[in-house]
């Protein structure tokens, strides 16, 4: 006889509050997958819009106004008449970006007359573009499948929790393996979402070498500060130019997406700052795409290969678990799963690695090179000490709560041929950090409210340098990544080895 067993009201209780924080996220995530998807059907329905003229009624360009002792940018909002019914809208185009929607405004301005396409079952939708493009797509497309995986995955928790509860312990098994499946299914599909965002740039960045050539203006530099300090963190370049009588304003660089190194947000800003006009690359196709940089670069194809590798781990376990379920017809041998697994898992190792080993190196080439550099004088602009905590927060040098590493902070301008350059840069190789504050104020002591000399790269004067040094660390670097890189290779060799 089956015995029952009895469920305390403390029990219960638990057991509801669980069931209740689980409906919650369901339903978030299932108000993801709705959202994403509405976007995505939205998308392809404003296609067939009907076309009208509508006027700016408010621009972030105007002056910020004060609500509540709160200051507040006014938003971008047009307006607009349907069957003698006023609109307003925001809604440039769906699928864009933050920075995709500032760069579309930025050559607007209130009170001017724009064209736009409104739903005439529902006038209160409208766009100010209404074209469908997968790369504008791409983002809320990989969003709505994860949430549709989130969603069966906390549905199949929910659903297997009720039924245990209820003493259906052979179904539920089988919905806690729904669970695991889902589980693998979605630590598959997070890398497979960087390797399509991946092979997008590197698309997009081979393709931009075949884009029409025009000349364009600067509209604007700004940049970005950093929330913690008053370090720069970004810098980004409003363009415009014309083609086919439109005139259109982007802020895309480049898709060579290089890391963040030291100095890039001087770079970017020293290279055009004072110029007034500049040479755009855009698609003729699709006019609004553009870039200042064509090509694509090897972040890109580091990225690719990480998400190729760490998808191929949790696909590989998904295959298995498929495999156990006698779904797949093909039996997958325990050898080829050990190989696979095996190499999956180190090649981003590998990967890693050989990019760090290939960094250091070129901070060694970099250091020999600048032998021959030219100096010149420079005047120290700024000069400070930032605190890096160990959570990677900044703060100042007056913090002195949870401090890891101190950091010095250095900015200088120079003048070569008539034009004036920033740079932040103090030696080859890197950041220079210290655990103690007295070190690090010592080199500011150096440079502190005074002209120094800086070796400066005569082929691209945006790149300089307060001292040449650095090598060794530079040095260290690179060989023991590289040997790190040899010993992984090798580990690989010896894995198919085996399994020939």
């Amino acid at each position: 006889m089956k015995r029952k067993n009895k469920i305390s009201i403390p029990e219960i209780i638990i057991f509801l509050i669980f069931i209740l924080v689980l409906s919650l996220f369901t339903g978030f995530s299932a108000l993801g997958l709705y959202a994403f998807g509405k976007q995505i059907q939205k998308s392809w329905e404003s296609v067939s819009w009907m076309p009208s003229t509508a006027t700016i009624i408010s621009h972030p360009s105007e002056e910020e106004e004060k609500l509540d002792e709160i200051i507040a940018k006014k938003k971008f909002l047009y307006g607009y008449i349907v069957n003698g019914t006023d609109y307003k809208n925001d809604t440039i185009r769906f699928g864009l970006s933050e920075n995709e929607i500032e760069s579309r405004i930025q050559n607007l301005k209130k009170n001017q007359n724009i064209s736009i396409y409104y739903n005439p079952d529902n006038p209160k939708e409208s766009v100010v573009e209404n074209a469908f493009e997968f790369s504008n797509l791409i983002y809320p497309i990989l969003f709505f499948v994860f949430c549709f995986l989130l969603s069966i995955l906390f549905f199949s928790v929910e659903i297997s929790s009720i039924l245990f509860l209820f003493g259906k312990e052979k179904i539920a098994g089988s919905t806690i393996k729904m669970f695991f499946g889902t589980l693998l299914a979605i630590f598959t599909f997070i890398p497979l979402s960087f390797v399509s965002f991946s092979a997008h740039e590197i698309y997009k960045g081979i393709q931009s070498n075949t884009w029409k050539k025009t000349n364009g203006k600067i509209l604007s530099i700004r940049t970005i500060y950093d929330n913690h300090s008053t370090k720069h963190s970004n810098t980004k370049v409003f363009y415009q130019y014309a083609s086919g009588g439109k005139t259109y304003t982007n802020s895309k660089i480049s898709y060579l997406k290089e890391f963040p190194y030291i100095g890039e947000e001087f770079d970017t800003f020293n290279l055009y700052n004072s110029s007034d006009s500049v040479s755009v690359f855009l698609n003729p196709d699709t006019k609004e795409e553009s870039v200042l940089i064509q090509g694509t670069g090897i972040f890109p194809f580091f990225v690719l290969l990480l998400g190729v590798c760490f998808s191929n781990i949790f696909g590989f376990w998904f295959a298995i678990y498929i495999d156990s379920h006698k779904t797949l017809t093909k039996k997958i041998s325990p050898q080829k799963q050990r190989s696979v697994l095996f190499t999956s898992f180190f090649l981003p190792f590998l990967a890693v690695a050989l990019r760090i080993s290939f960094l250091g190196f070129q901070n060694v080439y970099i250091y020999h090179l600048a032998e021959n550099w030219p100096i010149t004088e420079a005047t120290i602009i700024g000069a400070h000490v930032h605190v890096q905590d160990k959570n990677g927060v900044h703060q100042n040098i007056s913090d002195r709560t949870r401090l890891s590493q101190y950091i010095p902070k250095i900015e200088y301008s120079y003048r070569i041929e008539n034009k004036e350059y920033i740079g932040n840069r103090i030696q080859i190789g890197g950041i220079w950090s210290s655990s103690n504050s007295s070190v690090a104020e010592e080199i500011l002591k150096k440079y502190e409210n005074r002209s120094v000399w800086i070796h400066y790269n005569p082929k691209n004067p945006t790149e300089s340098y307060l001292e040449r040094s650095g090598v060794f660390s530079a040095y260290s670097i690179g060989i023991i990544s590289g040997l790190f890189s040899v010993f992984i290779f090798l580990i690989l060799i010896r894995i198919w080895k085996i399994k020939k």
